[in-house]
């Protein structure tokens, strides 16, 4: 029979930074080798996903069929000018709901 490593302590920290916002700090210990990442990755993603937010999703350009297109006149090709939108930071200032 395998034995494995059984966290004993799941502890909370709650903090609230001098803007207002709330913070949380949670510690489980001990777990087994590579646990630890495990438990990060699959909590990282859940809140990533979780965030409401705003983003440039189509980009339509006319004469352009593709990412490997170019544009005479333009410098940049498509896929360069594509990754360039996929920086833009959109802020929200009416609410989206």
């Amino acid at each position: 029979m395998l034995n494995y490593v059984k966290p004993e302590k799941f502890i909370v920290e709650e903090e609230k930074e001098d803007r207002g916002y709330l913070y949380a700090r949670y510690s489980v210990q001990p777990l087994e080798r590579g646990y630890g990442v495990m438990i990060g990755n699959s909590l990282r993603r859940i809140l990533l996903s979780s965030i409401p937010s705003m983003a440039i999703t189509r980009v339509k350009i006319k004469d352009v069929y593709h990412e490997y297109d170019a544009l005479k006149g333009v410098k940049e090709d498509i896929l360069q000018i594509l990754m360039n939108i996929k920086q833009i930071q959109i802020k929200e200032v009416i609410p989206i709901h």
